[in-house]
């Protein structure tokens, strides 16, 4: 089994110049973690998932030095603030330029394997160097156990 006969063909995507607020909108209406970002040749850019996200928004700790048995708080900054500056950046601005990309024959243990190794959302699915689809490890399960869910296809 390839990664072509599990991956989602039609994958939620946003473009490198899109808003931020387009980001958050697909992510909510279509209930998934992960988008690809693309350029207008729907080339793969990288990936924006709602742990970046979070990441971007959360409270960072606090630095604490040893030798002078004091501590700094670094981030001060309000979430509203944080949810506002975010909203003025593009897509391609905040995406993971080290997202996890496979060709559309790739044998589906090793999608399986670099989903767990990489701890990975999803893996990108590419094909003559444009973005083909994507496997989430649910999609992954629901494509390799196919037969044995849905025996009278």
């Amino acid at each position: 089994m390839r990664a072509l006969d599990v991956m989602m063909q039609h994958a939620v995507k946003v473009k490198e110049d899109d808003s931020f607020l387009d980001v958050i909108d697909k992510m909510v209406h279509h209930r998934v973690n992960t988008l690809p970002v693309v350029n207008e040749g729907n080339e793969i850019l990288g990936s924006i998932s709602v742990k970046d996200i979070l990441h971007w928004l959360g409270r960072h700790h606090v630095f604490y030095n040893i030798f002078y048995a004091s501590g700094v708080w670094l981030d001060q900054e309000p979430l509203e603030s944080k949810i506002n500056r975010l909203l003025q950046h593009s897509p391609i601005e905040i995406a993971n330029r080290k997202t996890v990309i496979v060709p559309m024959e790739e044998e589906a243990g090793e999608v399986a394997s670099l989903l767990c190794k990489k701890h990975a959302g999803c893996v990108l699915v590419e094909g003559n160097g444009v973005l083909k689809g994507m496997i989430s490890s649910h999609e992954l399960i629901r494509g390799l156990f196919r037969k044995q869910l849905y025996p009278v296809e």
